[in-house]
């Protein structure tokens, strides 16, 4: 199989008005990631190419397929007129060849690597069509496969099949695996002439047997080809997700004390001999502010497909800081593995990636160039103020990113100082939570909407790397003493500008941005505050 390539064309254009829901359907999380996600990762995992076929204005859907899949097509459906008339959509994709060409569906997320091989593995014993197929318990309003010995010769919707062929109980699953020779031709003979005008792949099965060439039927477990078009349906998803990845971790040497209490993101990853407790929130007291951020932490994966390693990729990376920092309340280093297996405090937060409750006190001096004069203290060692300002929190919608507080003042402040993201050497970010890193680092324009956690996981953040945020190690590690914190960031970018960091010292620091919030204002904090200094 490994000579064979591929092209895995998935379809993501449906507006999934059945969730009701302004999110597009596919990006419906299961398991803690996009449902999305996972059919592009089962669809790659040989090595395939990748072509998605998105929906207009579905500019979301791309977001997650370019932070998952750089690499992959992103074409749009225009109109919609039929599965046939999506995979077309990707023509510029077809056109660059492919031996097996493979037709997946974005909201049939249950489907393994394992199924899409086995259906290649038929087109490599000589079919031109390999069809998914299922044995449904209820086949009532599924197409049914009209099959002999595992050769395909019609696909026959309920409505117009005959009492003997409803009495069939293997179904289409829709998904289809194509000879890459015939695919475009064979698509292109696909008619619409039916009652709703539209061009379907089902027609497939006939045009290939006109053509001379085998149509075969590959099956899969019921419980792998659900697709997901409601709310309800994809509650029955998560519930087979997390029985495979509880299996998965009972097999790979983890002790779940109660595994019916115990609920995995698709990215967690437990070492050998690890005791996950019972339930995913933790028993012992804890702030409501980290059900806050937990909460927009899910809205983040719903929306970009940020996932739990990122965020312990921010938390890994404020601990390694704070083993340089003395004034750190805790400088102990940790993986991300490390951090992924630390008791939970609330899905998807784990220990490290909480700021502790902490006592502290911090003090600055502000005063005017005369004043330092007066004072004889060595000019040498002032930081000077470029911009210092607060913003309030609104009630902005879910999806406007755009228009959070933090986002606000920073584009005020860099007006304000005469700088832009790019000019910022060192950051000081509020977080109560490694989500808020990720979240503030969008806000301050360090990256595009929905990429923080990209940036953190690549490196960009680390002390060396192309923004370096949090050099103290953060509230995570540095500690939380509400009041205090703010400026305990502004003496860090002080000592920073001032290159008096040790071993943390951000190489050339000259501007300096700390960024703080609190309370909470609908979906956000009730005020942001930016303030941006210079050597």
């Amino acid at each position: 199989m490994s000579s064979r390539t591929c092209l895995t064309i998935v379809l993501a254009a449906g507006e999934g008005t059945r969730m009701c829901s302004r999110l597009p359907k596919v990006l419906h999380p299961l398991a803690g990631e996009p449902m999305l996600s996972h059919v592009l990762r089962a669809a790659a995992a040989d090595g395939s190419r990748l072509a998605v076929v998105v929906g207009p204005g579905h500019d979301a859907v791309a977001t997650v397929v370019r932070a998952q899949r750089p690499d992959a097509g992103i074409f749009v459906q225009a109109e919609r007129l039929g599965t046939a008339h999506a995979v077309l959509a990707a023509r510029a994709a077809l056109a660059e060849g492919a031996d097996d060409v493979v037709v997946a569906f974005g909201d049939t997320p249950l489907l393994t690597a394992a199924t899409f091989a086995r259906l290649r593995a038929a087109l490599a014993d000589g079919a031109a069509l390999a069809v998914l197929g299922f044995r449904a318990a209820d086949p009532t309003g599924y197409g049914r496969l009209i099959a002999s010995g595992g050769r395909l010769a019609a696909i026959r919707e309920h409505a117009d099949a005959s009492a003997t062929e409803r009495a069939i109980d293997l179904c289409n699953a829709g998904v289809m695996a194509f000879a890459g020779r015939d695919v475009v031709a064979l698509l292109e003979r696909i008619g619409n002439a039916n009652s709703k005008g539209e061009y379907y792949l089902t027609d497939a099965v006939a045009i290939v047997r006109a053509m001379g060439r085998g149509a075969v039927v590959v099956e899969a477990d019921e419980d792998e080809v659900r697709g997901i078009n409601t709310r309800a349906q994809l509650a029955e998803a998560e519930e087979v997700m997390q029985r495979r990845l509880r299996a998965a971790a009972l097999e790979a040497g983890v002790t779940l004390v109660a595994p019916e209490t115990v609920f995995f993101a698709a990215d967690t990853v437990l070492g050998r001999d690890v005791v996950v407790p019972e339930g995913s929130t933790s028993p012992k007291p804890y702030s409501v502010f980290m059900d806050v951020y937990a909460a927009f932490a899910r809205s983040h994966m719903r929306s970009f497909g940020t996932t739990q390693r990122q965020l312990a990729a921010v938390s890994a990376k404020n601990h390694a800081h704070s083993v340089h920092n003395p004034l750190s309340q805790y400088q102990v280093a940790y993986s991300i593995e490390d951090v992924l297996g630390a008791p939970p405090i609330t899905y998807p937060l784990t220990l490290p990636m909480c700021s502790p409750v902490s006592d502290g006190a911090a003090a600055v001096i502000v005063c005017s160039r005369s004043a330092l004069q007066r004072l004889g203290i060595d000019t040498r060692r002032a930081i000077r103020v470029l911009a210092a300002l607060v913003q309030s929190g609104s009630d902005r919608s879910e999806d406007d990113h755009a228009s959070h507080c933090t986002a606000l003042a920073a584009r005020r402040a860099y007006e304000l100082a005469g700088v832009g993201p790019d000019d910022i050497s060192v950051a000081e970010v509020h977080d109560a939570t490694a989500m808020g890193e990720i979240i503030q680092s969008e806000n301050l324009g360090f990256c595009e909407f929905g990429q923080g956690g990209v940036i953190a996981e690549r490196g960009d953040t680390r002390i060396g790397g192309r923004i370096p945020i949090n050099p103290s190690g953060g509230l995570e590690s540095k500690g939380h003493p509400v009041g205090a914190t703010g400026l305990a960031q502004v003496h860090e970018l002080v000592t920073q500008l001032r290159a008096e960091a040790g071993t943390r010292q951000v190489e050339g620091a000259r501007i300096a941005l700390a960024e703080n919030g609190g309370g909470l204002e609908g979906i956000e904090e009730a005020v942001a505050c930016i303030t941006i200094l210079a050597r």
